[in-house]
């Protein structure tokens, strides 16, 4: 059944009008200053689930709450007086406050992940097996209690060691990220956690937690790794030393949250004398599409410099153009335009891990291969030599 759309002039009445359409659950679709951006009434489940439906958005990517002002934020969130003061400070402004949410603050607005960017855990793994043991045999167990969406989780272990993988997926999405959890040594062993990355095949250093006595908080931040193909959050159960025992250990409440603004390409003004100029706002956003963490496709036209919102690392370059590749304003990676903004922006060593990544397989069925043929050819020259030696 088609349904009437209003296309309504800026005035009074039209955003009286909208606002009573927010009232009734109903979607008013108003300019950002980007984009068109599509509304509901943000306390209104069945209102938010519209928006979802109307986008074809997936469920579990969280939306954007507009406020009057500071003094809203705490229906929203939980601020800390410092928060609360920089909010009344500057906002209305470019000011980013990450925050834990109210728990009056529905599901359907944060995508259920209270701003966790990582996918739920998968079933249990043997992540040691250094003998034919079944993981029963092993004494390897996961007990998974609580909220599905927030669990808690015991991880006990005899002779091998259980651990519980989930990826995070957006890893990259922004600059910075918060990874926190409580942990807590039920039995034998330490808590033992890693963010790994899939393409270098190696742990991210983070900072020793502990002492595990009770339940312990642990936060530190982490940055993203171009190189990686893919970033993993994994618990880990180890083992009884002595292989006597069943060694238990506790996690909960474990998130990985960006905590800086979404990397994103812009397009760095050069102003001139002109006060107009000067009081404009130096970076307009253009169109692009972030394809994964390491790679940009950019469209658009304008003069000035191509930006990238992520911190200045030689490995990043501009497909297709010969163009300088140098940073602007002391942290961004830019390269100066020649007329033409559709490109593509990559990090060339995750290129590369990319593809060791993917030729490994072909490699090692080559290596294998060769040792195999290596081994009949040297059976073939003994076999040889023994004939002529019985001659």
């Amino acid at each position: 059944m088609a349904r009437a759309v209003q296309i309504l002039p800026v005035s009074d009445e039209a955003i009286a009008r909208a606002a009573e359409l927010l009232r009734q659950g109903g979607l008013v679709a108003f300019p950002t200053e980007t984009v068109y951006g599509l509304g509901a009434a943000a306390r209104d489940p069945a209102a938010v689930r519209r928006i979802f439906a109307a986008k074809g958005r997936p469920a579990d990517h969280p939306l954007i709450v507009h406020l009057a002002g500071a003094d809203d934020l705490g229906g929203w969130a939980e601020p800390s007086p410092l928060a609360r003061r920089l909010a009344e400070a500057f906002w209305p402004g470019p000011l980013t406050l990450v925050l834990p949410r109210r728990p009056t603050v529905c599901d359907e607005v944060t995508g259920g992940q209270a701003g966790s960017v990582m996918s739920a855990f998968e079933p249990l793994q043997d992540c040691f097996r250094h003998t034919d043991q079944t993981m029963s045999e092993a004494g390897l167990g996961a007990e998974i209690t609580g909220d599905p969406a927030n669990p808690q989780i015991i991880l006990s272990a005899r002779d091998h060691m259980a651990c519980l993988g989930a990826t995070i997926p957006d890893m990259g999405g922004s600059s910075l990220y918060e990874l926190s959890l409580e942990a807590t040594s039920v039995s034998l062993r330490d808590p033992k956690f890693c963010l790994y990355l899939r393409g270098p095949d190696t742990c991210t250093k983070i900072p020793a937690g502990g002492p595990w006595q009770g339940w312990t908080r642990y936060e530190t931040l982490v940055s993203p790794d171009p190189q990686a193909v893919e970033t993993r959050m994994y618990l880990y159960g180890r083992r009884d030393m002595d292989t006597q025992q069943v060694a238990r250990v506790g996690y909960r409440d474990v998130k990985v949250r960006p905590v800086a603004s979404p990397v994103s390409v812009v397009l760095v003004r050069e102003p001139d004398t002109s006060r107009d100029v000067l009081d404009a706002d130096r970076t307009v956003s253009v169109g692009y599409d972030r394809l994964n963490p390491a790679n940009f496709t950019v469209s658009g036209s304008g003069t000035g410099v191509l930006a990238l919102t992520e911190t200045y690392a030689p490995g990043w370059r501009r497909v297709g153009a010969n163009a300088e590749h140098t940073s602007v304003q002391g942290w961004m990676n830019a390269w100066p335009l020649d007329g033409s903004i559709d490109t593509t922006l990559t990090y060339a060593p995750a290129h590369r891990a990319r593809l060791a990544l993917y030729l490994f397989p072909f490699a090692a069925a080559l290596g294998a291969a060769s040792i195999v043929w290596s081994i009949r050819r040297s059976r073939r020259i003994a076999a040889a030599g023994r004939t002529a030696g019985q001659r």
